[in-house]
């Protein structure tokens, strides 16, 4: 029985896409998360990090065949489901007629990266992959007739070339220097600076790997702000990477695999639960964390703009008076909205930007 992954990727300010994997490739694969978001990656990106995660051979090719669907958004997701059904081996779903403000609305609003959100595109194209062998125009025809369309949909075929995915994963991901000090190394690499801090990462679990602005930002902020012995949260941990960075840290996610992605990279570095405890939270903005019943120091949290604004209470109150909060994942046009909801209680805020990219911060107000 092959497992279930789905990938959501973020490309920055670019196209959106929605992937969703079945893979039957081995029993020790490790899983990707169920509606994470993948921080600047595009979906050829997210295919190659899943690939790297799910199969160790280095002879593995990718599936052979593509075909290419246009629909309506209101039948995208039924179509993705059983286009999977009937032998697909990935499907993704991208905006068929994609604009500057289309790709703008995804970053905002209450049903941001939702279903809801998908059905608002006119036009959407699935671009199916299939093994080879397959009969993929069978495939094609009892899906169509799976969700009851009565008319054949338009379809292009391809033939994909052969591939090495692990190499190319390899390839892909380099070392990563973030400031003097600090680097972001794959596992398999060694650090170019011995000397350095360096954050060993697997970037198979696919949930973050210190390319994108908003981490880097939130990283050099933490750099900066850190001067040793603090109580740190990372809210919205994913890979652990900025929690690994403060090296004594708490990290919360809403996603119980993403606390299993920091869990195995904390290890990478030798971090267990004294160090960096990991905790999985409420999905609601609207709820607290009952295992957290302390004051940080330090707080960060790289999430999106909507639940940075639906979180803002709970944020600052995890923030001690005096103490440093870092919000990052939102564009330079959105900080305004967020200076707004924490202005009152942070004094001394900045804002970093990086290629559009914003982190804003502030020390906590004393009552």
């Amino acid at each position: 029985m092959g497992r279930w992954l789905r990938l959501v990727s973020k490309t920055t300010l670019g196209q959106h896409s929605f992937r969703r994997s079945r893979m039957d490739w081995g029993a020790n694969r490790k899983r990707s998360v169920s509606g994470r978001l993948l921080p600047a990656a595009s979906s050829s990106h997210a295919s190659l990090v899943q690939a790297c995660s799910t199969h160790n051979s280095s002879s593995y090719l990718i599936p052979t065949t593509s075909a290419t669907v246009r629909c309506t958004g209101d039948i995208a997701d039924g179509l993705m489901e059983a286009l999977m059904s009937f032998g697909a081996s990935s499907v993704s779903i991208e905006d068929g007629a994609p604009t500057d403000n289309a790709v703008q609305e995804n970053f905002e609003g209450p049903v941001a990266w939702s279903n809801e959100r998908r059905k608002l595109w006119n036009q959407c194209e699935l671009i199916a992959l299939f093994p080879p062998g397959h009969d993929v125009e069978e495939c094609l025809a009892l899906a169509f007739n799976s969700v009851g369309l009565k008319e054949k949909l338009t379809y292009r075929l391809s033939e994909v070339q052969h591939q090495n995915w692990e190499q190319q994963v390899k390839d892909l991901f380099q070392p990563l220097k973030i400031s003097e000090s600090l680097w972001i190394i794959p596992q398999w690499s060694s650090p170019p600076d011995s000397s350095a801090t360096n954050i060993i990462l697997d970037p198979g679990l696919a949930f973050g790997t210190g390319d994108h602005p908003t981490t880097q930002l939130c990283l050099r902020w933490l750099n900066n702000v850190m001067k040793g012995g603090e109580e740190i949260l990372d809210y919205g941990t994913g890979s652990g990477i900025l929690a690994i960075a403060a090296l004594k840290a708490v990290g919360v996610d809403i996603d119980p695999m993403a606390i299993s992605s920091a869990t195995h990279n904390a290890s990478l570095n030798g971090y267990g639960p004294d160090s960096l405890r990991l905790l999985n939270a409420p999905s609601s903005g609207n709820e607290s964390i009952p295992v957290i019943d302390a004051k940080y120091d330090i707080v960060v949290a790289n999430l999106l703009l909507n639940p940075l604004l639906l979180l803002s209470e709970c944020l600052l109150s995890y923030t001690k008076p005096g103490g440093q909060l870092g919000l990052s994942g939102i564009l330079k046009s959105q900080v305004d909205q967020v200076r707004e909801a924490y202005g009152l209680h942070l004094d001394n805020m900045s804002v970093g930007i990086q290629d559009g990219w914003a982190c804003l911060s502030g020390t906590k107000s004393f009552p």
